[in-house]
């Protein structure tokens, strides 16, 4: 483990929060620099690669890129160090297995892709609230997307590494609120009464007759980017 990972946090990511980077950090490598996760052979599906996955622990950087550069020769999915990034993301990102193993690289690479996911998640959710958009961030950071994060545990996991509780509180929906949905907005003007089931979102005016829904679609996944690692976006 790196002996001054906060300084370094300074330095090579200052446009994430330190508490945000050290949690992605703790809950992906656990500050092993050099530490690697072999997926499987990229041909498989996730549901057969998810049974493959090993945890590997060069002790070097030369013994770690000897690694993934075998892994790769043979379709493996790798994740790569402090942040563990996904060797499919080098190209796109114009970096070398060499390069990403070198700790203030790996760490400014993980802080540039949870940046795409962050600000990704603003815009395409619709949403101001800058702590829901870090959630989706996070989601998309292990998963590809911004649902299945929540749903595999990672979100809770980053966040309880974060020294933070996880709390479950569903606010009130207020007059006013925008619902967005992939076909457009509905504004909520006076009180509704909402059922959620599956992936849609009915909603029913308390004063129409029995029967009157309007189906409003809403799905949430989107991902600019592969995901750092290999959830089951993969």
């Amino acid at each position: 483990m790196l002996p001054d990972l906060t300084a370094m946090l300074q330095q090579c990511a200052p446009n994430v929060g330190p508490v945000t980077m050290m949690a992605i950090i703790k809950t992906e490598s656990a500050g092993h620099p050099f530490i690697l996760a072999d997926a499987g052979p990229g041909k498989l599906p996730w549901s057969e690669r998810k049974h493959l996955v090993r945890t590997l622990r060069p002790q070097s950087a030369a013994a770690a890129a000897a690694m993934v550069k075998d892994l790769v020769s043979d379709g493996h999915i790798v994740a790569i160090g402090l942040t563990q990034v996904n060797v499919r993301n080098l190209p796109a990102l114009g970096l070398t297995v060499e390069q990403v193993l070198d700790p203030c690289t790996n760490i400014a690479t993980g802080a540039r892709i949870l940046t795409d996911f962050y600000s990704s998640a603003l815009k395409t959710l619709g949403t101001s609230d800058k702590q829901a958009a870090l959630q989706a961030a996070l989601s998309a950071y292990w998963s590809g997307d911004f649902r299945r994060g929540f749903e595999g545990g990672y979100v809770e996991q980053v966040i309880k590494n974060a020294g933070l509780a996880v709390e479950l509180k569903v606010p009130s929906l207020a007059v006013g609120t925008v619902l967005r949905t992939p076909t457009g907005r509905i504004k909520v003007g006076r009180e509704y009464q909402l059922t959620a089931y599956a992936s849609a979102l009915d909603v029913r005016h308390s004063g129409a007759q029995a029967g009157s829904l309007q189906k409003v679609s809403f799905d949430p996944r989107s991902a600019p980017l592969a995901a750092a690692g290999f959830g089951p976006g993969e």
